[in-house]
Parts: C-alpha cells; sequence; structure tokens
C-alpha cells in the first residue's frame, strides 16, 4: 500500500482545495439593490403622480426626494463604470475595446445628466409643476435609456467573471486528469471508478464551456455587430440650472434611446434563451463539475479505508 500513498494523497490534496470559491456569482440583484432600485422606482412615481395638497410643504418634501434618487443614480452609474474600467483589456478584440468606450462615453453622458439635475435643485427657483416635469424626464430617460444600457454592461461583466470562473476549473480539471493517471499506472484498486467521475465531470464542463461560448455569440450579435443601435445618443442636457416651468423641457426632448432587449432580440423565436440563460447554464455546470470532485474525493477516502 505505501506505493499508492503519496499519489492518492496528492489527489485528496488536490481534491480538497478544488472548492468552487468565487463561482457563486448572483445572477439576480442582491435584497438591499433590489430594495434601493424599488424605492427609486417608488420615489419617481410619487414625484410624477402625487396630487399637489400643501404647495409649500411638498415642494420642500420633493426637492429633497428627488436629490435622493438622483444620489442613488449617480452611485450606481459610477459603480458600473469603476467594474468597467477594471475589466483587463489584453486579450479583448477590437470590436469589445471600441464597445467598452462607446458604453462608458454612455455612461459619463448620464452622470452628467443626473449631475445638472443636482446643480438645478441647487437654485430657488422650482414649483411644483417644474419639479413634476424634470422627474417625468428623468425617469423616462432612466426607463428607456439608462436601464437597457445598464443590463447590457451587466452581461458583459457576467461573461467577463464566467470566463475567469471557466478558466480556474479547466486548469484544475487538468490536475485531477494527471492525478488520476498516476493512480491507474500503479493499478489503484479505485482508479476505474475515478476514471469514471472524472470523464463525467470532463463533459460536463464541456457543457459549461459551450453555454459560456453560446452567451459571447449571443452578446456579440446582439450589441457588438451594429454598436449603432445599442449606444445612447445624447443624454439630456440642462438648458438651465432654475427649475422654472418656462425653462423646463418637455419629454419630447429626450434623445434617441437605447432599442428594448426585445427590440434587440428581434427576429429570435420567444424560447431561445437569453446571455443570462446561457451564462448560468455555464456557471450550474461548473458548479456540477465541483460537485463530481467532491465525490472523487469521497471515493477515495472510502477505498483507504
Amino acid at each position: 500500500m505505501k506505493q499508492y500513498y503519496y499519489p492518492i494523497l496528492v489527489l485528496l490534496v488536490t481534491l480538497a482545495l478544488l472548492a468552487p470559491i468565487g463561482s457563486n456569482v448572483a445572477f439576480a440583484q442582491s435584497p438591499n439593490v433590489q430594495k434601493a432600485l424599488e424605492d427609486v422606482r417608488t420615489k419617481l412615481d410619487d414625484l410624477v403622480t402625487t396630487k399637489d395638497e400643501n404647495p409649500t410643504n411638498d415642494l420642500a418634501i420633493r426637492i429633497a426626494t428627488y436629490k435622493k434618487v438622483l444620489s442613488f443614480a449617480i452611485a450606481e452609474a459610477e459603480d458600473l463604470k469603476i467594474k468597467l474600467v477594471t475589466i483587463e483589456e489584453q486579450e479583448q478584440s477590437s470590436e469589445i475595446k471600441q464597445w467598452k468606450e462607446e458604453v462608458l462615453e454612455d455612461l459619463n453622458a448620464a452622470i452628467t445628466f443626473y449631475r445638472s439635475e443636482e446643480k438645478a435643485l441647487q437654485e430657488s427657483a422650482a414649483t411644483l409643476s417644474s419639479l413634476r416635469t424634470r422627474a417625468e424626464i428623468f425617469k423616462t430617460f432612466r426607463e428607456e435609456t439608462f436601464l437597457p444600457l445598464a443590463d447590457t454592461i451587466q452581461d458583459f461583466l457576467l461573461l467577463n467573471h464566467e470566463e475567469r470562473v471557466l478558466e480556474v476549473a479547466k486548469r484544475r480539471l487538468q490536475k485531477i486528469r494527471e492525478d488520476v493517471k498516476k493512480l491507474e499506472a500503479i493499478k489503484f484498486k479505485g482508479a476505474g471508478e475515478l476514471r469514471t467521475l472524472f470523464e463525467k465531470a470532463d463533459e460536463t464542463l464541456v457543457q459549461g464551456e459551450e453555454a459560456y461560448q453560446a452567451a459571447w455569440k449571443l452578446f456579440g450579435n446582439t450589441y457588438i455587430v451594429q454598436p449603432a443601435s445599442t449606444t445612447i445618443a445624447e443624454a439630456p442636457e440642462a438648458t438651465s440650472t432654475k427649475i422654472t416651468d418656462e425653462e423646463t423641457r418637455s419629454p419630447e426632448a429626450l434623445p434617441l434611446s437605447l432599442a428594448t432587449s426585445s427590440d434587440k432580440e428581434a427576429g429570435a423565436t420567444s424560447s431561445q434563451p437569453s446571455i443570462k440563460d446561457l451564462a448560468k447554464h455555464s456557471l450550474d455546470a461548473v458548479q456540477e463539475t465541483y460537485r463530481i470532485f467532491i465525490e472523487m474525493s469521497n471515493l477515495v477516502r472510502k477505498l483507504l479505508k
């Protein structure tokens, strides 16, 4: 048995270090983020639809509410910008790099618009009517332009995360392949069962890779092939920092918005999986691969008893 100890111990140590650390990316937003987004929607709806009852008090309350909405919107856009900028670029195609530049310009335009609204709130010439109109413009811009842009960026960040997860899993699979070969070479009694489990893990990881590649292809066809349809033409710009009825622009002054996801994927069947669906399938495959690794570890421990 002594001749078995070293390769077996190597395999056990390898498997013990193979917990899928970092593979649990959240495909849904965290409860805190969801609550913050819901608060923004509620506050915007209140600003736009609430009837005027006490003009003096209502104005102060609505200005404070709009300030909170703008503060969250700026933090959200800047967070996406930081995440996008920190993605390593050395292996990215020229098309992806160009897409990133355009998206960063869109984020900067959105941030500029939000900050111009903050500046406008510092003026004293506000009325309930002008503030409501500004809130309507902000709501339209956010729902029709910014949120589709944010979804695009989240898809990109998700795929980059999954790429790293797959790379780690493939390196670890290769290490286990080598260890299983060593056990087969010394005719370890459980080598056949380990080989069967390994091949199952290998096949599962291949499925994960295929789902990941399909997600990237869909991302490219949706956002990269026709980049002009996925960028913000121009964010709203404040024509004045004073919030007066005469100077507040109507919603018709909004720029062309991003195409909706249904527009972008026009022609695709309703059953076609989304980018997030494919990325989740890939991650599920990685997690199943690690589950098989754990099963292999348990088998080796059992055979050593």
